[in-house]
């Protein structure tokens, strides 16, 4: 039996009208959602799910927003959507959760009600350990110079939450609005979610007030502890993307004949088909055992090997499924107005978003030789 819709009539019908109708013309045109159309899905609470009632939020848990997320990737294939609403929520509840009470009112408010639309600009061409932005001390003020090589949303976002590394080596988190002087973004076109608004964004020495500082101290942790959230929703729209991806393989495939036989009657092609359906349930079942876990707060906050592993696994399976849909599908498969060659480089994303894999396959590859070395020593 269907489980009964966790959107409303009212989001059901914007989605239909305004983004599964210019879904294959934004990637085709590498064109960015307009702004407008994600400042309407925030007023219509698509932006707001997850946020606490006192806020104007729906009050829903981690898990509640993780499958709002997961039946949006089933019901639309725009990938670029649901990574931006999950993007901008997420930046707007850190800052209204860190910051001071006069960044607060200047930012905070705004975008915990969907007014503005922040970014998360952290990714340089090196690690966070030597990274080149800087944050110095001005009298009152600070300096901020730097780049930040690739920010999703970062088109589309009216502020940023950068870090910069400061005199004293330590880092620290920023509030840098899109129209402070010597900020300046340049679009990036990718080859997947190209309707995400990715830019590059370039620093040069922009001016803040005291009030604009986030995080002062250990914003390394505080960047951990964001991405770890990050990776989990990172793969619940995926997750819907893949159980429409079959649906559609299916119907795509029904009416083919081959030798005269129907294609979905072979049974190398009922073999295929299986594996991909056993890799879907696998990663739906794995990653809502880990939204459950998560919701009950039994996870380690900084880096958790469950998250880390979920996404990798769900990661990879994404990866595995769109490729034999375009083996399956033979020549079709490289006709651009279907959406199954658009999702296999949507899902391309997957595989550097909140941590690249072979960074996870290390950080869980050291976490087993630790405890193992442990199980042992003990």
């Amino acid at each position: 039996m269907s489980q009964p819709s966790r959107l409303t009539p009212d989001q059901q019908q914007f989605i239909a009208r305004e983004i599964a109708p210019h879904t294959v013309t934004l990637d085709a045109e590498a064109r960015p959602i307009a702004r407008e159309t994600l400042l309407e899905a925030a007023r219509l609470g698509l932006l707001g799910y997850g946020f606490p009632r006192e806020v104007g939020g729906a009050g829903e848990s981690l898990q509640g927003w993780g499958e709002l997320l997961i039946e949006i990737g089933r019901v639309t294939s725009d990938a670029s959507f649901a990574l931006l609403l999950s993007l901008h929520a997420a930046v707007a509840q850190d800052v209204w959760e860190n910051a001071s009470p006069a960044l607060r009112e200047s930012h905070g408010l705004a975008l915990i009600q969907g007014r503005r639309l922040g970014a998360f600009a952290y990714t340089e061409a090196t690690d966070a350990f030597a990274m080149q932005t800087s944050l110095l001390a001005d009298r009152d003020a600070w300096v901020l110079a730097g780049e930040k090589a690739m920010i999703t949303g970062g088109l589309l976002a009216d502020c940023l939450v950068v870090y910069a590394r400061k005199a004293s080596g330590d880092l620290a988190a920023v509030v840098v609005d899109r129209s402070d002087p010597g900020v300046e973004l340049e679009p990036l076109v990718v080859a997947g979610v190209r309707a995400a608004g990715l830019a590059r964004l370039k620093l040069h020495d922009v001016q803040l007030p005291a009030t604009r500082v986030l995080i002062e101290r250990d914003a390394l942790s505080h960047a951990q502890r964001f991405l770890n959230q990050r990776r989990l929703l990172l793969c619940c729209a995926p997750l819907g993307r893949l159980r429409g991806l079959l649906n559609e393989l299916v119907r795509h495939l029904s009416p083919r004949e081959r030798y005269g036989q129907n294609v979905l009657d072979f049974s190398n092609v009922q073999a295929r088909l299986g594996r991909m359906s056993a890799a879907v349930r696998a990663a739906e079942i794995m990653t809502r055992a880990t939204l459950e876990r998560v919701t009950r707060a039994e996870h380690d906050a900084l880096w958790d090997e469950d998250i880390v592993a979920t996404k990798y696994f769900v990661s990879e399976q994404c990866q595995r499924v769109a490729d034999d849909c375009m083996r399956l599908l033979g020549g079709d498969s490289l006709r651009c107005g279907l959406p199954f060659e658009r999702t296999l480089r949507d899902f391309w994303g997957l595989l550097a978003g909140a941590g690249a894999q072979d960074i996870l396959e290390v950080g869980l590859g050291s976490s087993l030789v630790t405890r193992s070395r442990m199980e042992y020593t003990t």
